[in-house]
């Protein structure tokens, strides 16, 4: 049996994913530091570093972020085209002041900004949606051929031209009516964010897609069939559980116990302590040179 834990306390939200009483994976969200990773943005050209390939993009942050030149060339589909793409002056791409569309792949820290791309991808249940690429992919972890022939056909079909895409995991098995659901859906977002940007008198810079937050992130990620229950110490969190979850259209029970330490009360803590005080000790040899 699979249980998901998230325990608040003060500013600091921890999930623990529980199998039959023993944890197997922790995640830990700061609310207090600013999570930028995912959102899609139109930025403004700030500076363009010929020599390092690179350029500045204003998102309206603190700090500028950061763009290298293969993050601005198209991606390639490597089965279609077998030659390499050749180097390019990335003045030549984009210019000081110019508006251009990026995503935050990594969020900055105390001294650089944030690394962004202009190659989007926009993750939904079980896919993760590419525009502007043909590149489709399917997960490795899914091995049986017919299903692997039965996940492109389904996405062949519905996926319209200039469209890329990575079949997850979890589309395994999936009946063709919701994974045909969960595909429309992903491409609406698309388009709605392509509406928005023909809109000329747009401020930049500004943001045109908040992305998934920390636990939405997760849970669609962790969220299957062996999900029995989901326990909650924080009400607003059980809130945005709740309404993630029927999003999902997934029938997971979802206890509240607010307020409480809910890692002390299954037990979770201690397991976590352990883990966090362990230590390899690897065998070595000390030589002492003198010269």
């Amino acid at each position: 049996m699979k249980e998901i834990f998230i325990n608040k306390i003060e500013n600091i939200s921890k999930i623990v994913l529980v199998e039959n009483g023993n944890v197997i994976e922790k995640y830990e969200e700061n609310d207090q530091k600013k999570r930028l990773e995912g959102k899609i943005y139109l930025g403004k050209v700030q500076n363009v570093l010929q020599g390092m390939q690179a350029a500045f993009i204003d998102i309206g942050e603190e700090k500028n972020t950061f763009i290298h030149l293969k993050d601005i060339l198209p991606k390639i589909n490597i089965v279609k085209n077998k030659q390499v793409q050749e180097e390019k002056n990335i003045k030549k791409l984009v210019k000081v002041g110019s508006r251009i569309l990026i995503q935050v792949k990594r969020d900055g820290g105390k001294i650089k900004g944030a690394k962004v791309s202009t190659h989007i991808s926009i993750p939904s249940r079980y896919f993760v949606l590419m525009p502007n690429t043909d590149i489709r992919t399917i997960s490795q972890k899914i091995e049986l051929e017919a299903e692997r022939k039965r996940l492109n056909d389904i996405v062949s079909c519905i996926l319209p031209d200039n469209y890329g895409a990575i079949i997850r995991t979890s589309a395994l098995n999936k009946k063709k009516e919701i994974l045909e659901k969960d595909l429309k859906n992903v491409i609406k977002i698309w388009e709605n964010i392509e509406r928005d940007l023909k809109d000329e008198k747009l401020e930049i810079p500004k943001v045109v897609y908040e992305g998934q937050t920390f636990i939405e992130k997760l849970l669609v990620d962790l969220v299957d069939d062996n999900i029995e229950k989901i326990v909650v110490n924080d009400k607003k969190i059980f809130a945005e559980v709740k309404k993630i979850l029927e999003e999902l259209e997934e029938n997971i029970c979802i206890d509240l116990k607010e307020n409480e330490n809910i890692f002390k009360t299954y037990d979770i803590e201690e397991q976590l302590e352990k883990a966090e005080q362990r230590k390899i000790w690897l065998r070595c040899r000390w030589v002492y040179n003198n010269r």
